[in-house]
């Protein structure tokens, strides 16, 4: 089991961090070693458009669905993701959110976000994956940062197809909580003239005893049978790490979860340290999705 140590991830997650989107996909070069397809699929009554990536080696290949974080994101932004894990030999699917780019619906953002609702649209991506032949139905992943630290979890629950979760960044505390926690940071840029510059020290100190509110991933964490990895940054200060480790930890110890986490050095909620990405981290995450996968093998 991965626990905290300091190693690192890096494959654009400030691409899926902040809110910037291309407009359109990026062509794909031709002596590029994955091919890419526009395709469609519904989820709850709406069609959601994405982008399927593959290797050009046969498959059938293990397979990635790749879960935004907050904004309004379409699929092209997920390429440099995609480049990265079709290398390893997997399949990656990743799509525009409801009411953004070639998908309808409306968007839902902001403080009226309907977690249950995107972890669906999750689930229809993965349900997708599963008509397509070259796809091995036995081996489809989630994966995302930030706020898909809390989709994530709900759609391992709802479909018996996920076989494993990795989550960058994402807090496993109540969506309360984690509002409360970026006010005290000055993430929050309003809030940061009230509080001023407090310590993660001190921010911790004020969220004792505050009680979760508003979406709460602790219930769906406690049912997700599927192993999971989450990496964080030591100074993350857009969601707690702090708490959200303790949480996995009284997860992991109550209930038996294979579940883990690697917390990176001085890392932020990019999981950079002093601009550039922490050490470590393709390593980390190929070793464990080739576990759970059997990829190295192939």
């Amino acid at each position: 089991m991965v626990r905290a140590r300091g190693s690192v991830l890096a494959i654009g997650i400030s691409l899926m961090a902040n809110g910037a989107c291309a407009e359109q996909r990026p062509p794909v070069p031709e002596n590029a070693e994955y091919l890419s397809e526009r395709v469609t699929f519904s989820s709850e009554g709406i069609k959601l458009s994405g982008i399927l990536w593959t290797p050009r080696s046969p498959g059938p290949y293990p397979a990635l669905v790749l879960v935004e974080g907050s904004g309004r994101t379409t699929a092209d932004r997920m390429e440099p993701w995609a480049r990265r894990f079709t290398e390893w030999g997997f399949a990656c699917l990743s799509y525009d959110k409801r009411g953004v780019g070639e998908s309808g619906g409306r968007f839902i953002g902001g403080y009226a976000i309907d977690i249950p609702l995107l972890a669906r649209d999750a689930v229809a991506a993965v349900d997708y994956l599963m008509t397509r032949e070259e796809i091995v139905a036995s081996r489809i992943g989630l994966l995302g940062p930030s706020q898909a630290g809390w989709v994530i979890p709900v759609a391992a629950v709802e479909s018996d197809a996920v076989s494993f979760t990795v989550i960058y960044s994402g807090a496993t505390v109540s969506l309360g909580e984690e509002q409360y926690f970026s006010r005290l940071s000055g993430d929050d840029p309003f809030w940061k003239v009230v509080y001023g510059d407090l310590s993660l020290a001190e921010i911790s100190r004020r969220m004792e005893g505050r009680e979760p509110s508003l979406f709460d991933p602790v219930p769906y964490l406690q049912r997700q049978t599927v192993p999971g990895l989450w990496l964080y940054g030591e100074l993350d200060r857009s969601q707690p790490t702090r708490e959200s480790v303790e949480t996995l930890d009284d997860i992991i110890a109550d209930y038996n979860r294979d579940f883990g986490y690697e917390v990176f050095e001085g890392a932020d909620h990019s999981l950079r340290v002093d601009g550039e990405l922490a050490p470590g981290v393709f390593e980390l995450v190929r070793g464990w999705l080739a576990e759970q996968t059997g990829s190295a093998d192939r």
